[in-house]
């Protein structure tokens, strides 16, 4: 019985990390892709922390987790708040609830989380992402970063 036990136990957990395996294939192919449709193939992305009319492209977040948590309240907030103007209101709130600033430097993108767009119509959505970033330094954070391609860069 203990050995009928033991080879079940090997062989669940040899499918499980292949498994594992190929979600993590999955999910470097989808980084990779990402990289290359925001136009930073490498993966380091550089911000000055100056705003473009009023508008940053990225904020610096403490933890991958809380960048995470901003763009899922975002998210929520899209079902309370159908205009695009009151959900850039809420998301600029849980930015600075949880701390997070304008990015200012290069970060080198780790991983993807979560997004949600906020339609401004007209072609003019933005695309905010979670990122889990490292700082040239290796500190790592996380970004709430719009992948907008109209975004302007700043």
């Amino acid at each position: 019985m203990r050995v009928l036990i033991t080879i079940i136990l090997l062989a669940t957990t040899g499918l499980f990390s292949q498994v594992g395996s190929a979600q993590s294939e999955q999910s470097d192919i989808e980084l990779e892709q990402f990289k290359i449709e925001i136009g930073e193939p490498d993966g380091v992305l550089t911000f000055t922390g100056r705003a473009s009319r009023g508008y940053y492209r990225a904020y610096a977040c403490p933890t991958f987790l809380v960048a995470e948590s901003v763009v899922e309240a975002t998210r929520g907030a899209q079902i309370r708040q159908p205009s695009a103007s009151a959900q850039r209101k809420s998301m600029n709130v849980y930015l600075q609830r949880n701390r997070c600033k304008p990015a200012k430097g290069k970060f080198r993108i780790l991983g993807k989380g979560r997004e949600v767009e906020i339609n401004h119509g007209q072609e003019a959505s933005e695309y905010w992402t979670a990122l889990k970033v490292s700082t040239i330094e290796g500190q790592e954070m996380g970004l709430v970063f719009d992948a907008s391609p109209y975004a302007p860069s700043t």
